[in-house]
């Protein structure tokens, strides 16, 4: 079980350094070049119909924190008559101005700029330009990984209306179908962990057959009688966890596509958006917020017992003395649910949902294989 403890936290630190390190973005410089362009048209003609960061000319303090100016008590017009601190953009006759416009840009800009067609960015008014498969292969392996798992929310999202809600159900459509395309790896793993699992009590005796014994013909005895129980049955206690650093690659290709695909960062289900983090919507007392969160916890702890469940109902109990075994199962059961509260709160909106529709897929992997597995017992029973 230690080996299974070590992949687990290893998967679970990739999973973090995945999430934290991905740093896809999809924004071509034309599109920042029209960004910018369309904030200081914004700011010039402001009349205080929209106000926001976006639209509403900048105050003085505002200037002065965005330090693109040392002068002090600069104003917005000021700012239109100094050329820009980088030369690349003086010499193409740029002011502060269109400095001040890249902060913005940098630090409060969403950077939602993967669309499957020319869009207008609804955060500044900005035409965004359309992507192709061939520009996210310019950019990167996360883009190329992200891009298809984008055109199709886009897509399906389109085909279902467009809205918030439509895109909701489109992460769902294409969480299914990513898993089902997935099966063939995720189902041996399953089959083999629902095996293991099933290998508990005998395993727990030959552990408690050697309890007392440290000397290395012990230890090697032990492996051996452990190596030949799994040739037996014809397990791999290694194939169980194949599927989780499988989904790693779809991981941040589904996490790249929710953080930026415009249409999912537009999307508005129940006044939230699909691209805020978990945390923020339930920090701001949102309903929804809370009722994702706790579907996505007991939908991952369902998904991580459900194969213990089943194999303990077909074994119709196991004696007190072999719960060794269960109790090493639940404590990783445990620390990934942990580690998934963690890593939710910080993921957006659609993020969470996705995680909620795979653990579906997987309870109804689990519960389908073990309806065959029992099955083909019987079948071979007869026989």
């Amino acid at each position: 079980m230690k080996l299974f403890k070590t992949l687990g936290i290893v998967f679970l630190a990739l999973i973090a350094i995945a999430f934290t390190s991905c740093t896809t973005n999809f924004c071509s410089e034309q599109d920042i070049e029209n960004i910018c362009n369309q904030l200081i048209y914004n700011y010039n003609n402001d009349d205080g119909s929209i106000v926001d960061i976006y639209h509403t000319t900048p105050t003085v303090e505002q200037i002065a924190n965005s330090k693109v100016t040392s002068e002090e008590g600069a104003t917005w017009a000021d700012l239109a008559t100094a050329a820009s601190t980088d030369e690349e953009r003086a010499a193409a006759g740029k002011t502060l101005q269109y400095d001040y416009a890249y902060y913005i840009y940098k630090n409060n800009h969403s950077k939602a700029c993967l669309v499957t067609s020319e869009h207008i960015d609804a955060q500044t008014g900005a035409v965004i330009e359309s992507k192709s498969f061939g520009y996210a292969f310019k950019c990167g392996l996360l883009e190329i990984l992200a891009y298809p798992v984008s055109w199709a929310f886009t897509t399906i999202g389109g085909w279902l209306g467009g809205t918030g809600y439509a895109l909701m159900f489109a992460v769902l459509i294409v969480t299914f179908i990513i898993r089902a395309l997935m099966l063939g790896a995720t189902w041996r793993s399953t089959k083999q962990s629902q095996k293991l699992q099933a290998l508990q009590p005998q395993l727990n005796a030959i552990n408690a057959k050697y309890a007392n014994r440290n000397d290395e013909g012990a230890k090697a005895a032990r492996a051996q009688e452990t190596m030949a129980l799994y040739k037996k049955n014809k397990v791999n206690p290694v194939s169980s966890l194949i599927a989780p650093f499988i989904t790693l690659p779809i991981f941040i290709a589904t996490y790249g596509a929710v953080r930026d695909t415009a249409l999912i960062a537009e999307g508005f289900v129940f006044n939230v958006s699909l691209g805020q983090t978990l945390g923020s919507v339930i920090m701001g007392w949102n309903v929804f917020g809370f009722v994702v969160f706790i579907i996505m916890v007991a939908s991952q702890f369902v998904s991580m017992k459900i194969t213990q469940w089943l194999n303990k109902k077909n074994m119709k109990g196991r004696p007190a003395g072999q719960q060794g075994g269960l109790n090493q199962q639940n404590f990783m059961t445990y620390f990934f649910i942990i580690m998934i509260v963690i890593i939710g709160w910080m993921l957006p909106l659609a993020m969470s949902l996705y995680w909620i529709f795979s653990s579906w897929f997987s309870i109804l992997q689990a519960v389908l294989m073990n309806y065959l597995t029992k099955r083909g017992n019987k079948l071979e029973t007869v026989r």
